[in-house]
């Protein structure tokens, strides 16, 4: 059913299509994978370095959820002010307000001083991402939107390998300089973005009108939307229990050092971004809800098992398959969504869910810091298993909200004989 040659074809096509690209489309991917390239860095070394610089689990849970919250809290008023006066400000104020946030870990380990730089880091974050997604969606026309979005997955995906990859070798001996020096990497790497920006900002008038504010929407009333917003609640409610911890989990549990947690946060990275390229194929032949279903319910049932792994070699191969599986539908999950509702909801579908999953995430990475009191192991194996239960709850749930609306069934419905049409 997936020859070789169809796979084969699928990418040759997409490369294709990634010649035919503007050039501002490919600074603006150009820019998105540098900010990737810095959170691989921030992603993998910060927990690390906060529990070398003898933070308990609960400050480290705290400092996360601070990055989290400036980020929720900034992501609508961001939107609306980029709709007001334009996407110049946002995207310069926000390169820059991160990059200041990033550089506050550079000071001397302190709770207050590093609960700020997560504040102010997430706060910038927050303000340059909305206004950054409409600059890319608006660089290309209706019909090469789906896969400059995809391949925005792949470059970030690329990115992130590199920081990670980096990371994870020149902490190495765990010191305070060793740390500080990939913060640097990581400050520098976030700050690039703004000379990137600068030419497509500056010459706005290259990129394809904006058009004119779409007619208002049905929004909450809309009964999908709130199905795509509780099932993505789910998924952030459980994933704050587990995804921020694997570093300690890797660390504390199985005894690998920062080099081998860098070289496997990596590698998984690295086969993901080959699969952004290949998924779709399955997708147009399985349906976009049959693809997210399979490869979130493969992703569940592989998390749950992590726990009884003996070694570490067996829980590497365990979640590299494991973040595979559970990222690399994202692109088809929100193409989906937002051809499935109107055009006038897709701005409103789309903050709502990315606060349905952030802020349950928020809540949970936070709690998580007080269940060491159970014990090293059990904490952990707790919130995997937790996690794990809460990824089956939402992926059942999505199967049942949207698999009557799944897309190849209804290209095969359009493509039936009239008479065999009800």
């Amino acid at each position: 059913m997936f020859s070789a040659r169809g796979v084969g074809g699928q990418v040759g096509q997409a490369m294709g299509r990634f010649r035919q690209l503007p050039d501002d489309a490919l600074l603006i991917l150009a820019v998105t994978t540098f900010e990737s390239v810095g959170m691989g860095f921030v992603f993998l070394v910060l927990v690390l370095f906060l529990e070398d610089a003898g933070f308990t689990n609960v400050k480290i849970g705290v400092t996360l959820a601070a990055f989290t919250a400036a980020d929720i809290a900034m992501q609508i008023p961001a939107a609306r002010l980029a709709g007001r006066i334009g996407l110049r400000l946002p995207i310069v104020m926000g390169i820059l307000v991160a990059t200041l946030g990033w550089g506050l870990y550079l000071l001397e380990p302190d709770f207050r001083a590093y609960l700020l730089a997560s504040a102010v880091a997430g706060a910038g974050t927050g303000l340059f991402s909305p206004s950054m997604r409409a600059l890319l969606a608006r660089s290309v026309d209706e019909e090469r939107r789906k896969f400059i979005f995809s391949l925005q997955a792949v470059g970030t995906t690329v990115g992130f390998t590199i920081g990670s990859f980096l990371g994870g070798f020149l902490t190495a001996e765990r010191s305070l300089q060793a740390y500080q020096t990939v913060l640097v990497f990581a400050v520098l790497a976030f700050f690039a973005r703004l000379p990137l920006t600068l030419p497509i900002l500056w010459a706005e008038e290259r990129l394809p009108a904006r058009p004119p504010p779409p007619p208002r929407g049905a929004g909450w009333a809309d009964r999908r939307i709130r199905w795509f917003a509780f099932t993505a609640a789910l998924l952030g409610l459980g994933a704050g229990l587990a995804i921020p911890w694997f570093q300690l989990y890797f660390r504390n549990v199985f005894g690998a050092s920062n080099e081998q947690i860098g070289a496997l946060f990596g590698l998984g990275s690295l086969l993901m971004a080959g699969s952004f390229l290949l998924v779709p194929f399955f997708a147009a032949r399985m349906g976009s809800v049959r693809t997210v279903v399979l490869t979130q319910a493969v992703a569940t049932a592989v998390l749950f098992a992590m726990p009884f792994s003996p070694t570490f070699l067996v829980v590497s191969a365990l979640y590299i398959v494991r973040t595979v599986m559970m990222n690399v539908n994202s692109p088809i999950g929100e193409s989906f969504m937002l051809s499935l509702v109107a055009e006038a909801d897709r701005p409103f579908a789309s903050s709502v869910t990315y606060v349905a999953f952030s802020a349950p995430y928020l809540a949970s990475q936070a709690a998580f810091g007080f269940l060491p009191s159970l014990g090293a192991f059990p904490s952990f194996a707790v919130g995997i298993f937790l996690c794990a239960a809460f990824y089956g709850l939402s992926t059942t749930l999505y199967r049942f909200a949207f698999l009557s609306h799944d897309d190849r069934r209804a290209k095969r419905a359009a493509t039936a004989p009239r008479s065999a049409r009800p």
